[in-house]
């Protein structure tokens, strides 16, 4: 499993089912969507590490990341 690869796969996922949502990933910057790939990739590690990912930590400085990557996540485990 290459985790860049379920990645930019599960960034294409999101983004097909953002669009139903009010909040898009081009509201975000280039900086926090690369941001975004990073925390997606870390849970990824995450779950196969069978450790926890803390959203809040990984975005404290950052709230509309922390909304796009909370709404990322839980679509993912719908």
């Amino acid at each position: 499993m290459q985790l860049s690869e379920d990645v930019t796969e599960g960034v294409a996922v999101v983004d097909a089912i953002d669009c139903e949502d009010s909040f898009s990933v081009d509201s975000l910057t280039e900086a926090q969507q690369i941001r975004l790939t990073h925390a997606l990739d870390e849970y990824l590690k995450s779950l196969e590490q069978g450790t926890s990912f803390d959203v809040d930590e990984f975005c404290r400085d950052e709230p509309l990341l922390r909304r796009a990557l909370t709404l990322y996540l839980g679509k993912l485990n719908a």
